[in-house]
């Protein structure tokens, strides 16, 4: 008896809705989309009737307009999500942290976390022929803005690790 209590309050303390309430929802929105399609369809002359719209032509306009609906409540849900851990990500670390400064983190930690040998390298081939001297080179570069001009320059190859084949 206890556990069940103790699994019925934690239920009820999750964000999380049940699979029952989802259910139930999706229901609900399926027989509003049903009684509207009703509604418009007693409205509607008949598909026969050759006029420019059918039942059938009002049914899918409405069904594409929900569609609309839902996508559009999933990008503000997004975005919120989105809102929501950009905020508290400035809350924990006190400043909006840029590429730069993620790179920064990333070249720091893989000097500590690799052996030398398998550290990260800058991207940077020759391009050769066989028995010729390089004709030029292949790099990967990130860009960074340069807010003082508002350009836009290369600050070096990116960093990969590789392996070598003989």
């Amino acid at each position: 008896l206890v556990s069940v209590t103790a699994a019925a309050a934690e239920a009820a303390s999750t964000p999380v809705l049940r699979i029952g309430d989802i259910n139930a929802m999706l229901a609900e929105q399926r027989r509003a989309l049903e009684a509207k399609w009703a509604t418009l369809a007693d409205a509607c002359p008949p598909a026969d009737d050759g006029s420019l719209l059918s039942p059938v032509e009002l049914k899918l306009s409405i069904a594409v307009k929900h569609l609309d609906d839902c996508c559009s409540q999933l990008s503000q849900g997004v975005d919120y999500i989105e809102a929501m851990l950009k905020k508290q990500l400035l809350d924990a670390v006190g400043r909006l942290v840029t590429p730069a400064d993620f790179q920064r983190y990333m070249d720091f930690h893989g000097q500590r976390l690799f052996k030398p040998e398998y550290a990260p390298k800058p991207f940077c081939f020759a391009v050769r022929r066989p028995d010729h001297y390089p004709e030029g080179t292949l790099t990967i570069e990130h860009l960074s803005p340069d807010r003082s001009r508002g350009a836009i320059h290369t600050s070096g190859a990116i960093h990969t690790i590789c392996r070598r084949v003989a």
